[in-house]
């Protein structure tokens, strides 16, 4: 009875299955998963026939197992089911999708994100190791799979002016590749410790975004708002120089 109220089905304690819900079905069937107090409970599409109200009351009450203790695996083909949970691995022909390109390019379709993951090279730097320099080309699209990386605009007299720091599954080099020409800034691996990083080759990340419209529309605009904070920067340092 207390697995049943914890589920909400107190009131439907003497019913016959066939007399409730869908959702309270699959209520019942969470209820009595958890009978011998498991400390993780496997969820195979639970809310594969639920409408969304049914479907979220079931998340909710995942959620709630998750804070008293529980670890819940569910396998969903939902994707707005993911937004809830705290880590989400992604299967693709029975292949696994590196979390990091799953979690920097959210819209590409699961084969393509698997293309993208065969094609990766995998490149580590020592703290404050130079990742691009200023007025250098860039060959790469770069993701972070570990440590933080620092985002440096360099003047030539005055200190660097710090931009931004990026980490866990953050991407940078997509200016350089979208517009053409060489870096406009400095990017380096951050003192706390080692950086290690995703690189997709050019002709690679050319063919992706080519292939993904969604995509390239969502990184163009990256590119605009990186590009703006760029220039409100070096405005801002000239300002220093000769205001």
């Amino acid at each position: 009875m207390a697995l049943l109220e914890m589920v909400g089905l107190q009131k439907q304690a003497h019913t016959l299955p066939l007399a409730v819900s869908t959702g309270q079905q699959q209520a019942a069937a969470i209820a009595r998963a958890l009978a011998t107090d498991p400390p993780l409970l496997v969820a195979d599409e639970p809310t594969g026939n639920l409408d969304s109200r049914a479907a979220g009351a079931i998340i909710d009450l995942f959620e709630e197992l998750v804070e008293n203790g529980k670890t819940i695996v569910m396998v969903t083909h939902d994707p707005s089911l993911t937004s809830r949970t705290s880590r989400t691995v992604t299967i693709s022909d029975g292949i696994l999708v590196n979390e990091i390109v799953a979690q920097a390019l959210p819209l590409l379709t699961h084969p393509q994100m698997l293309e993208v993951t065969k094609k990766l090279e995998r490149l580590v730097y020592k703290p404050g190791e130079t990742i691009i320099r200023r007025d250098t080309h860039v060959n790469y699209f770069f993701m972070i799979e570990r440590g933080q990386v620092d985002i440096v605009l360099q003047g030539k007299r005055s200190d660097d002016e710090f931009l931004a720091r990026l980490g866990l599954g953050d991407f940078f080099g997509e200016i350089e590749l979208v517009r053409g020409g060489k870096s406009i800034v400095n990017v380096r691996a951050a003192e706390e410790g080692p950086v290690e990083l995703l690189a997709l080759p050019r002709a690679d990340f050319n063919r992706m975004m080519d292939e993904s419209p969604l995509t390239q529309e969502a990184i163009a605009n990256i590119v605009q708002e990186r590009l703006k904070e760029h220039k409100a920067v070096d405005r801002r340092k000239k300002w220093k120089l000769f205001g």
